[in-house]
């Protein structure tokens, strides 16, 4: 355990006794006392309060909620987390009517290690350690922020990690799901369809698909531009597509979009919700009994087809797909044994 250090005024020379506390995990410390008894009093009680994983600045930590907390940080996140979307603030809100009763300082360890094994019980894996992400990113960038220690997510671990889906949905499949929608939706069953097929052909996600607008289409060129802030990552893309997505833009553009508005959403026959669509097509699927099947994994299966279909590199299906990392595309690998067999004598 440290001590307090004498300190001298060189323009008064009044004498003062400094408090200084380093520990990993902690927010520096450092306080001057006129006397020694003092300090060293305070000193132990808040080292001691460290060990015990107490906070150190208890008045401003009882000041906040949780709730307040996550508030905060909407307004102000942290600069060096470049990648919050609109499913992460959607986390964030919902976090805050779970935790709305506590302050920062009740929110203890075993209230988060129940919230945890609760929410196993009733959300996947990965879904959970999501929750637990956004949370732990709010509150620890609210402690650096306002100077108090956050130390619970180190007592804390969430035992899942974010889960891969390899789920493939297969061209059998597709034409199961389109006999479906023939026999079993009133309305819209060519929209949907195409909708599917369009998924399928660009690899393009949901939330980006459902804000796209005309203008950001040339059809003669055969090309599409994802602006940057209708995208996952934040980052603009053009992309190439197939001879089948560009007849598909066709289509709905005679038929619902003849006056050729650029403002104009594409997919305008859908609200832009993203989880009207998904639920929609999980719906359809169920009464096509197929199971175990969600919008995404026609993500996956499309940049399954880029790799089985095609001879392009890593590079440029991600440039298409919207993976910043190309390390993702890793898992993807097993699709081309051809290409190694070429390599091998």
């Amino acid at each position: 355990m440290s001590k307090p250090k004498r300190r001298v005024s060189p323009r008064t020379g009044e004498v003062t006794w400094q408090v200084q506390i380093r520990k990993q995990g902690y927010p520096q410390v450092s306080k001057n006392f006129k006397t020694y008894d003092d300090a060293d009093i305070y000193l132990k009680t808040t080292e001691v309060g460290m060990m015990k994983n107490e906070i150190i600045n208890p008045k401003e930590a009882t000041k906040w909620t949780v709730a307040e907390a996550i508030d905060w940080y909407i307004e102000h996140p942290n600069p060096h987390r470049k990648l919050e979307t609109r499913k992460h603030f959607q986390r964030l809100n919902f976090l805050k009517e779970e935790f709305k009763g506590f302050t920062i300082q009740t929110f203890t360890p075993k209230i988060l290690s129940k919230w945890i094994d609760k929410r196993l019980e009733i959300n996947a894996k990965a879904t959970v350690y999501h929750y637990y992400v956004a949370l732990k990113n709010a509150l620890v960038h609210h402690a650096v922020q306002h100077n108090y220690s956050q130390n619970i997510f180190n007592l804390v671990k969430c035992p899942t990690t974010p889960g891969q889906r390899n789920r493939r949905f297969s061209p059998d499949e597709t034409r199961k799901v389109f006999k479906t929608i023939n026999k079993r939706c009133n309305t819209k069953k060519k929209e949907l369809k195409l909708t599917i097929l369009f998924a399928l052909e660009t690899a393009c996600r949901i939330g980006e698909m459902l804000q796209l607008k005309w203008g950001q289409v040339n059809i003669e060129k055969r090309s599409i531009e994802f602006l940057a802030e209708t995208t996952k990552t934040r980052t603009f893309r053009k992309i190439p597509i197939t001879t089948v997505a560009r007849n598909i833009l066709v289509w709905i553009k005679k038929h619902h979009n003849p006056e050729n508005d650029k403002n104009k959403r594409i997919f305008c026959f859908y609200h832009l919700n993203e989880h009207h669509l998904s639920r929609q097509f999980q719906i359809v699927c169920e009464k096509a009994e197929i199971y175990d099947i969600r919008w995404h994994d026609m993500r996956h299966e499309a940049v399954s087809r880029l790799f089985e279909r095609t001879t392009m590199t890593d590079i440029e299906i991600a440039s298409i797909s919207g993976h910043k990392d190309i390390s993702q595309l890793s898992r993807y690998a097993h699709l081309r044994p051809d290409t190694l067999v070429k390599k091998l004598w």
